[in-house]
């Protein structure tokens, strides 16, 4: 029924219908808490915004380094005044903020036209523990490719013909995959500016994630979607469309997670979280149930993920790697789905949520050891921020461990705020 009534107004109006209902219930909820006072405090921090008046000005996923090794420098983009998908003519300007500046001007330094609202372009500092040259994607020779850049004097100094999804953090190696089929499936994923070759296939067998040196620019197919669309797989809709998405290194690059989903006939996700080594080889499902979303490596051999596991709900869990044990983090305590990030060597952890029922998303520190959920932040959403172009958070750590930075809607426009946790986590 839902879906006839959506074929029938189409789909803009059947979003616009819905925002607006979203729009009347976050209003009442907000006026009402207005009246009764009941709005929670959060603890007052140093905080700096930053926008554009021309652009929306963000950074996109929280799973890159932002901020320079040495705290710096802090990595931005700037977009066209836009709320849709974008087209292939519409160009990411690419830059950064001095963070030593009284007030920090956007010093622009390239553009591309490959990028999307939830990862941006993968712009990030090249090497990890880099603090004047970035890597990040765009077209090379009419291809999805990635260039490295210095920061400072716009010179770019290597190019390759593989986009790049993650780097290991000695910048040896880097991952890539199909990222006009990620968008097509996923939209707000992936880059619509080239055709996407496989829309007849449903599981590929001539790509998928490909390994490419940084050094010699050498790339390796370590294993196409056909192939783990068979690995430890009982049962098969033939329907099914199959991608990859979330690919992230481990701390020693010696091992990578990844993302295998299956877009349904019905239009559901089913979710596959697996591990390889860095040759294809060994690899290893973690979680196989149909739900896996946002994750992070806590170390080595552990990676955090919110998911469903069979016999114990939903939350965050605790892979090991090793030996597939899972072990649950913040029960009843971090109950929300988010984007998450240890710092401090595993001690704390940073995440947020989705919108709730007043339209705000809220940011929280989460202590391992004492238990305690520290909400830091909570920030308003406008309604017509969803879907492909909404506006997460992504919380982004500091190298140090002292700041974070997330985006967020400013006077109608993206923006990025960065918050001074110090005096949080230096107190006894």
């Amino acid at each position: 029924m839902k879906q006839t009534i959506k074929n029938i107004l189409g789909e803009k109006n059947t979003r616009k219908i819905k925002q607006s209902r979203q729009f009347i219930q976050i209003s009442t909820n907000r006026l009402i808490r207005l009246i009764f006072n009941k709005k929670r405090s959060l603890p007052v921090l140093e905080t700096r915004i930053f926008t554009l008046p021309d652009a929306h000005l963000f950074f996109g996923y929280y799973d890159v380094p932002q901020f320079s090794f040495d705290g710096n420098l802090l990595l931005a983009t700037a977009a066209p005044l836009i709320n849709t998908a974008p087209s292939p003519d519409d160009r990411l300007r690419i830059g950064y903020f001095d963070l030593r500046e009284k007030n920090p001007v956007f010093r622009e330094f390239g553009t591309t036209n490959t990028w999307c609202w939830q990862q941006g372009c993968r712009l990030q500092w090249y090497p990890y523990n880099g603090q004047d040259t970035v890597i990040y994607n765009k077209l090379v020779k009419a291809r999805y490719g990635c260039v490295v850049q210095e920061v400072f004097s716009g010179k770019v100094l290597r190019s390759f013909h593989r986009p790049v999804y993650a780097l290991s953090r000695d910048s040896k190696w880097g991952l890539s995959l199909d990222f006009s089929r990620l968008q097509r499936l996923r939209p707000g994923y992936g880059y619509n500016t080239l055709p996407d070759f496989s829309t007849y296939e449903t599981k590929p067998s001539e790509d998928g994630i490909w390994r490419f040196n940084m050094e010699t620019s050498e790339e390796q197919l370590l294993f196409s979607v056909h192939d783990i669309a068979n690995f430890e797989q009982k049962e098969q809709d033939t329907d099914a469309q199959h991608y990859f998405n979330h690919l992230l290194f481990n701390m020693d690059g010696d091992r990578f997670m990844f993302f295998h989903i299956m877009q349904m006939p019905a239009g559901n996700r089913k979710i596959r979280m697996l591990t390889s080594d860095i040759s294809g080889r060994n690899i290893r499902l973690l979680n196989g149930g149909g739900h896996s979303s946002h994750y992070c490596w806590k170390d080595n051999n552990h990676l955090l993920c919110y998911s469903t596991v069979a016999g114990k709900g939903e939350g965050y869990f605790l892979y090991d790697d090793r030996s597939g044990g899972i072990q649950v983090v913040g029960a009843c305590v971090l109950s929300e789905d988010g984007h998450p990030s240890y710092l401090r060597g595993g001690q704390l952890l940073v995440t947020d949520t989705y919108p709730d029922s007043y339209g705000e998303q809220s940011l929280f520190l989460y202590n391992c050891d004492s238990e305690n959920l520290n909400p830091l932040s909570r920030e308003f959403s406008p309604v017509h921020f969803s879907d492909e172009t909404r506006c997460d958070l992504h919380p982004r750590v500091s190298h140090s461990g002292n700041f974070i930075c997330i985006d967020g809607i400013t006077s109608g426009k993206r923006s990025m705020k960065v918050f001074d946790i110090s005096p949080l986590i230096d107190s006894p």
